[in-house]
């Protein structure tokens, strides 16, 4: 365990545990798989696979090996929805057009 207040450079085990607050004055990179059991907050931009922060309205995806940033696609979607009855007792709901 790395006990408060000390300084670290390297860690190379393959399991360490940390029980306070860690804070990082300069970059910090994590190689492998990482997980976190609480809330984790990012403060600043978060960047891809080719290190770039994206831009506003994009998406972070996964190729596959690693991140990239992606612009959404519009929305061109154009669906009719109908709805008739009937009786009482009998509907029907009708999807045109569209993905549906």
């Amino acid at each position: 365990m790395i006990a408060a207040g000390e300084e670290v450079t390297q860690v190379t085990s393959t399991t360490t545990t940390i029980s306070n607050t860690v804070v990082v004055t300069k970059d910090l990179e994590v190689k492998g798989e990482s997980s976190f059991t609480q809330t984790v907050t990012l403060l600043g931009g978060l960047l891809d696979g080719q290190r770039k922060a994206g831009e506003p309205g994009q998406v972070l995806t996964s190729t596959g090996s690693q991140t990239e940033w992606q612009t959404p696609e519009a929305n061109t979607d154009n669906q009719t929805l109908g709805i008739s009855v009937t009786n009482t007792k009998q509907a029907s709901l009708t999807i045109v057009g569209g993905n549906a």
